[in-house]
């Protein structure tokens, strides 16, 4: 059964309520919302987390033991790369694992624009290949948690397919990949579960919004 949708409702009362379903009466002021003007009826929020293997060319975070939506803002992250399948490549101890299900909530970032048609039907090929090298082979090199992990791998791929590309960037640090992919994405993501869990317990949240002035 699929969790319900969080929805927005701004009211006159310059406060944004935020729900499951449109409440009768503001939770804010006690006005009566029902037959409200268009402009005050509710707004979808879209939900951050989706199915990874609905996804093509994208990097994908999600938890290492329990489901995304609970995290927490410490639990620990795991990261790959999905093909155009919605094939999850990732790194463990064990090496490269070639994963078809099990990433149905996690981050979502889009690596590929959907135009760039050399690079898609390419994508496969450089992401297997790569995944064959040495360096995640476990016979070869051990997994280091924080040093040769899950994200070093997707760092290199991304780097690797820059390179072949010949899109004359420089190498892409874990630091620079971090702080502008995956932390703004992880970020959102956060917001999101801790505003449906004070709506699961609250029935709603309410945040004040500032009065617009007219210029």
């Amino acid at each position: 059964m699929e969790k319900p949708g969080v929805i927005c409702v701004r009211h006159e009362c310059l406060n944004n309520i935020f729900c499951f379903s449109m409440p009768p009466a503001c939770p804010a002021c006690g006005e009566l919302l029902a037959g409200r003007r268009l402009r005050e009826a509710p707004v979808s929020i879209p939900d951050p987390l989706g199915n990874g293997h609905k996804t093509t060319c994208c990097l994908l975070v999600i938890m290492t033991l329990l489901s995304f939506r609970g995290f927490d803002g410490t639990s620990e992250l795991h990261t790959g790369i999905s093909n155009t399948s919605g094939v999850v490549y990732n790194y463990t101890g064990r090496g490269i694992l070639r994963d078809q299900s099990g990433w149905r909530a996690c981050v979502i970032v889009p690596l590929v624009r959907p135009d760039t048609f050399h690079l898609l039907a390419q994508w496969d090929q450089y992401l297997e290949r790569f995944s064959r090298r040495p360096l995640w082979d476990p016979t070869w090199h051990r997994y280091v948690h924080d040093t040769h992990n899950c994200l070093t791998f997707c760092v290199e791929f991304v780097n690797s397919v820059l390179a072949a590309e010949g899109l004359g960037r420089g190498p892409l640090s874990r630091d620079v990949l971090t702080r502008t992919l995956i932390a703004p994405a992880v970020s959102r993501a956060c917001k999101y579960v801790a505003l449906r869990r004070h709506i699961q317990h609250q029935r709603f949240y309410v945040a004040q919004r500032r009065p617009t002035t007219a210029t």
